[in-house]
């Protein structure tokens, strides 16, 4: 797609409407800088409440993540009345701002990637084959294995992978299938997509009701989004739902 659009459009942004939705096309750096600057204009909200839904959050869930809270409510500040999804987002944003948090996020990060390349930390089912002195491995499966315990352990701790150890395995297995999310491929047909996912909920569902001790090691943008979250009365479902969406994106 993006060679089509370089082809025909010379990388302007495009439209292609399949099955009666239009897509917008954005390939350069300098425009998708402006379609995050026009969040006036151009939303993917939508698209987001959609996900939450095809994830399998509860109407109540959705509607306490996307609902503008009242004024007396004790998370409205005075900047002003914000939805939880939108205070979500904030917090993503200042974890990932410049400064001391990003720091620590980005030298856990970089340990535990540098962990998951030795020799005894190869993750079996990356191993091709093996002897005593040699070993082969997918660098495919490898990556992804380590990129994404690294991401786990770096955003809720060491917590959420322990007690779930099969969890690194089914995000990279709802990755792959993912595609039968996207075309809303309904349940009987899509199990190889349905499994992971419920068992990854499952996970975080868990994950949430650990003592707050047991998660000391998690990122501030966690626990600030647990917090609200409870602050909010979302269920534990539907707050694991929540994030698995956010570590999915």
């Amino acid at each position: 797609m993006v060679s089509l659009n370089r082809k025909y459009f010379n990388d302007d942004p495009c439209t292609i409407t399949i099955a009666g939705k239009r897509l917008y096309v954005v390939t350069l750096p300098q425009h998708v800088a402006e379609v995050y600057r026009s969040a006036s204009s151009l939303s993917h909200n939508p698209s987001v409440r959609n996900l939450h839904e095809s994830f399998g959050m509860s109407p109540v869930g959705v509607e306490k993540m996307w609902e503008v809270p009242m004024a007396h409510e004790n998370h409205v500040s005075p900047a002003g009345r914000k939805r939880l999804m939108d205070r979500s987002r904030d917090f993503h944003r200042l974890q990932l701002f410049p400064g001391r948090q990003l720091d620590d996020l980005n030298a856990g990060f970089i340990t535990r990637i540098e962990h998951g390349t030795t020799w005894n930390s190869i993750p079996q089912p990356c191993i091709l084959s093996s002897t005593a002195d040699e070993m082969v491995v997918s660098l495919y499966k490898w990556c992804g294995y380590v990129l994404v315990d690294a991401a786990s352990r770096g955003f809720y701790g060491d917590a959420l992978v322990d007690t779930s150890p099969q969890i690194v395995r089914d995000f990279l297995e709802l990755d792959k299938q993912s595609w039968m999310l996207f075309y809303q491929y309904p349940s009987f047909l899509a199990k190889a997509m349905t499994a992971p996912r419920e068992r990854i909920t499952q996970a975080f569902d868990r994950y949430i009701a650990l003592h707050s001790e047991k998660k000391k090691d998690a990122a501030p943008y966690t626990k600030a989004l647990a917090a609200e979250q409870t602050d909010a009365g979302v269920s534990t479902r539907d707050g694991a739902i929540a994030f698995q969406i956010f570590h999915f994106g």
